[in-house]
This record gives C-alpha cells, structure tokens and sequence, in this order.
C-alpha cells in the first residue's frame, strides 16, 4: 500500500504542475500558473515521497520519524547552503 501511495502521490504531483502550467485550477478566482513548472519540482516532489514512504515504513511517530530520515538524506546528498542555490538558479536564468 506504501508503493502504491508513493506512486499515486508523485503522479498526482506532476499532474498537478501540468494542469497548473495550462491555467488549469479549482478556484475560479486564482490562478496558479505564476507558480507551475519551476526546475526543482520534480525532484522535491520526488524527495518527499521518498521520504514519507520511508518513515511510514518504520512505523514510528511519523512526524520525527520524516525529520530524522530527511535529516540523513540531505546529508546524503550533501545539500549545499542557500547562496549555492541562488548562483545555480542565477546562471540558468533566461535558459530555461
């Protein structure tokens, strides 16, 4: 059920950002293409499935059983600070 929960969350997620991009909403009133389709939502789509399936599987409190896993994955993936973000974010403006 976890499997298929993850897969059913992340594709949800992407088609949210497909419809979102095509103006596409449930309010009448606001439109969420401003934010549709920025270049890390895939990924941090993706991140948090793997997350929540991961601490739902340990069957502890999940809230900082989440925490602690995400903890160990950014230092896995050896996040960077904010302003390695912002170079990276400034050097692909207008590229994408």
């Amino acid at each position: 059920a976890i499997d298929i929960g993850t897969d059913l969350a992340y594709m949800s997620a992407t088609l949210h950002e497909i419809f979102s991009w095509h103006d596409f909403s449930i309010s009448i009133v606001f439109s969420e293409f401003s934010s549709a389709f920025s270049w890390e939502d895939n990924t941090s789509s993706l991140l948090g499935c793997i997350i929540g399936s991961q601490a739902l599987r340990q069957g502890l409190d999940f809230n900082s059983t989440a925490t602690r896993v995400l903890r160990q994955e950014l230092d896995r993936l050896k996040i960077q600070p904010m302003s390695v973000a912002k170079k990276a974010s400034k050097k692909m403006e207008g590229q994408w």
